[in-house]
């Protein structure tokens, strides 16, 4: 009957250590999920300030520039395009 007991003893041991680990993956997980939906808020105000900047730029641009000066931005702008394609998100 001891020796029930004791195996017993152990195996709610074992649970209990188990059940510990797994809230601490819990908690990293809800961890991990709170610090993914901060990044992809701050990407979509980053992205909704490029798009507000891009119209404003277009509008600017529509009202008072010459075809070469539209085409002097253009090749700007591709260059940003280049560097922020190339950026590695980190």
């Amino acid at each position: 009957m001891i020796g029930v007991s004791v195996i017993l003893f152990l195996n709610l041991i074992l649970t209990l250590k188990n059940m510990a680990t797994i809230d601490d993956l819990n908690s990293k997980v809800d961890n991990l999920q709170s610090a993914l939906t901060a990044e992809q808020a701050k990407i979509a105000d980053a992205i909704q300030a490029l798009e507000k900047t891009n119209s404003d730029l277009q509008a600017a641009l529509a009202s008072a520039a010459t075809p070469e000066q539209l085409q002097a931005v253009s090749a700007k702008i591709d260059g940003v395009i280049s560097n922020l394609n190339s950026t590695p998100l980190a």
